[in-house]
């Protein structure tokens, strides 16, 4: 499989220990994924919006994938480093959950340029939180709340 410009801004970006904080943060306390936060911010870096029906659609082909495959292969992986094997089999499981990342960010990558949308005149800030919080609202309108600090430290964290 080739890289995709979202692959390739989702491995840049996570490459800074801060940005990969955060995100990790954000996954583990309010359940969020990070791969969809990540598209979240390409989108934004790239002066694209997602509309509510847009994000929904995204959500819906990426949440069964995530949950079925990414979430389980996490899952074990942590299981096998928590066990005391964190040689061969635990570089093995890091590995195909990171390979099950990358199908679900291609999927996502796809479904976005099918879109085929504008370039959106506005701040990078202003479209990264736009997306963001289009992407929590799908999720649980309450829930923006909580993590609205937690955005915004993310995207004063990533490198333009």
């Amino acid at each position: 499989m080739a890289d995709n410009p979202l692959w390739c801004y989702s491995a840049a970006v996570y490459g800074d220990d801060a940005v990969s904080s955060v995100l990790l943060y954000l996954q583990n306390s309010h359940n969020l994924d990070v791969n969809m936060l990540l598209c979240c911010c390409w989108l934004g870096d790239n002066a694209r919006l997602l509309t509510d029906r847009q994000m929904d659609e995204l959500v819906s082909i990426c949440r069964p994938w995530q949950q079925n495959c990414v979430a389980a292969l996490r899952a074990a992986r942590r299981f096998i480093k928590a066990h005391g094997h964190d040689g061969a089999l635990y570089k093995r499981a890091k590995q195909l959950e990171l390979d099950a990342e990358r199908m679900q960010q291609q999927r996502m990558f796809e479904f976005c340029e099918s879109l085929s949308l504008p370039k959106v005149q506005a701040g990078r800030k202003q479209l990264i939180l736009g997306n963001l919080h289009t992407y929590t609202h799908c999720l649980s309108a309450s829930l923006w709340d909580s993590v609205f600090q937690d955005y915004e430290r993310l995207v004063n964290t990533i490198k333009q």
